[in-house]
């Protein structure tokens, strides 16, 4: 009897979806809800300080995972996989976020 692998992409509570440039596939980069109770747990304890004045480790966790990762292209620079046919994600997975914040970046220099 032959066992039969189930592939299936990540199911995440934070984070952000990118494109497969091998195959078009869907693609999730975050943290599913396990990983981000865990995330924040830590990040709560590790900031006692900055929880006291109000921050909690939810807001760094969405901070982090749906704004900092998505405008840096995490997945490219951690080289993620795809789920579905293993290939790592390169240059040309670029989110439209940071493709949009680079040209905004790059205007501004250019027109000082």
């Amino acid at each position: 009897m032959t066992k039969k692998i189930i592939k299936k992409m990540k199911d995440i509570a934070y984070g952000y979806w990118w494109h497969c440039a091998a195959c078009g596939a869907e693609n999730a980069y975050g943290l599913t809800e396990a990983e981000a109770d865990e995330y924040i747990k830590d990040w709560e304890a590790d900031n006692a300080d900055s929880v006291a004045e109000g921050e909690t480790g939810e807001g760094a966790c969405d901070w982090d995972y749906n704004v900092i990762a998505e405008e840096n292209d995490a997945h490219i620079e951690e080289q993620h996989k795809c789920w579905k046919c293993d290939t790592v994600a390169a240059a040309s997975t670029r989110t439209e976020k940071a493709q949009f914040l680079d040209a905004l970046v790059d205007n501004c220099i250019k027109n000082g």
